[in-house]
């Protein structure tokens, strides 16, 4: 893959002299510049579909991590280290990225200037593959990579790692997967709306094209926003958002077992309610006037 961006900058940077310089070629040149960040759509399509994990290190993978607690500190700094550079870096670079995305293929902005909105999705999509790299390899230390599935998310034994509790690192893995996806949708989205408009001889070929990307985005930011809070958010904040649901269960099943126990006492369905009401104000508007 890093072959395919270094090929796909040197192209763009031969192309863009004749493109400034208002060549012959300029038409050409459009529908090359298309080429390119169509080619490039399907590059980061393959890379969140095979994230790379090449190099990886076995000790580093998730059953290794929490399998032991003898981490030492040049470990734990590293980690450190990857928690602040995704938190204070990263995520909100990726996030700028997609949103600029998202401007450029804009259908009214994409149709009145074409060539050089194709040309600033090219820099998006160089800017995006290396910011890929540089999350995966984050994650490949912290030990948050989909293939390092843990059993389970908890530990009783590892008060002492702080930030790098599994249960933190567990939800950061689910989280990063889950960003994976909605960004895997924008790519595809913004690949079919390429694709559209050039299937005619002029380009854009579909005045009526739409980019219904830009739902994505905002999709796959907020994700991001979601994993930045598992890095900064406390424990006790975190633990929390799982409480909720679990919570309303155990209100229904005390419900349903005090209905079982005294029927007659605890037992009352909406319906019923509902009567109930209706019942009473009729009465309060048939009582006699004193």
């Amino acid at each position: 893959m890093a072959d395919s961006t270094k090929n796909a900058a040197d192209e763009l940077e031969h192309e863009q002299i004749d493109w400034e310089q208002g060549g012959t070629n300029s038409h050409q040149n459009t529908h090359n510049f298309t080429n390119l960040a169509i080619k490039g759509f399907q590059g980061l399509i393959k890379k969140c579909d095979h994230p790379t994990n090449q190099g990886q290190d076995p000790c580093m993978s998730f059953g290794g991590y929490f399998g032991t607690l003898a981490i030492t500190e040049t470990t734990t700094s590293a980690k450190e280290r990857s928690l602040d550079d995704l938190q204070s870096n990263l995520l909100p670079d990726l996030q700028r990225h997609l949103s600029d995305l998202s401007d450029s293929l804009k259908p009214s902005g994409l149709l009145e200037e074409f060539g050089s909105k194709i040309k600033q999705v090219l820099e998006i999509q160089l800017n995006l593959e290396r910011m890929i790299d540089q999350i995966e390899a984050h994650k490949i230390i912290l030990a948050c990579h989909e293939e390092n599935i843990p059993i389970g998310p908890n530990r009783v034994d590892d008060r002492d790692c702080k930030r790098l509790k599994s249960f933190r690192l567990y939800h950061l893995k689910e989280n990063f997967a889950d960003l994976s996806s909605h960004i895997r949708f924008v790519f595809r989205e913004a690949y079919r709306l390429l694709r559209e408009l050039k299937l005619g001889p002029n380009l854009p070929y579909n005045p009526r094209a739409k980019f219904t990307g830009q739902y994505l985005v905002g999709r796959a930011c907020e994700s991001i926003d979601c994993t930045v809070d598992w890095i900064k958010g406390s424990e006790l904040d975190l633990a929390q958002t799982y409480w909720e649901s679990p919570l309303e269960s155990i209100d229904h099943i005390l419900s349903s077992f005090r209905a079982f126990v005294d029927p007659r006492t605890h037992y009352r369905t909406e319906s019923d309610e509902h009567l109930r009401q209706n019942l009473y104000i009729n009465q309060s508007f048939s009582s006699p006037k004193s």
